[in-house]
């Protein structure tokens, strides 16, 4: 071990590989992260989660920034290539809300005051009978319209 100007000892890493594949630690979102230093994305500390690595040795890819590195099976910890999938950002969260909520929350409605398709994924009131859109047609449903103006002549 080394030590620096003030006779602190220096933590020596060894870089990430697949051959010391459990080298490194969970972290407190429960992604494995490695040292890494040459992968381009890695942090400041030359960290990475382990996953990213795998994907740009394996494809010799970096995902953009609207990409993110999917695990199919839902296991964080399970970074074998097999596993991995590169997404873009919208239908990763449609696939994970998808996962959440199932087929039942899929429906369509059609909106009782102004006549709109719309998704429940959308904001839903269920007043009298029916279903609305957004909570201005909700509110607007039950009040008088204004009178036609009749032209003077």
């Amino acid at each position: 071990m080394s030590r620096n100007s003030s006779g602190c000892f220096l933590r020596e890493h060894q870089a990430w590989t697949g051959a010391n594949w459990d080298d490194g630690f969970v972290d407190n979102r429960g992604y494995f992260r490695v040292y890494s230093p040459a992968y381009p994305r890695a942090y400041a500390d030359g960290n990475a989660k382990r996953s990213h690595v795998v994907w740009w040795l394996y494809t010799g890819d970096i995902f953009e920034a609207d990409e993110v590195i999917h695990h199919a099976d839902k296991n964080k910890l399970n970074d074998c290539i097999g596993n991995l999938e590169c997404h873009k950002h919208g239908e990763h969260s449609k696939q994970h809300q998808h996962d959440r909520w199932g087929d039942k929350h899929r429906s369509w409605f059609e909106c009782v005051s102004c006549g709109k398709h719309f998704s429940v994924y959308l904001y839903v009131a269920k007043k009298g009978g029916g279903h609305y859109c957004s909570r201005k047609c909700t509110l607007t449903k039950g009040r008088a319209k204004a009178p036609e103006r009749i032209p003077i002549l």
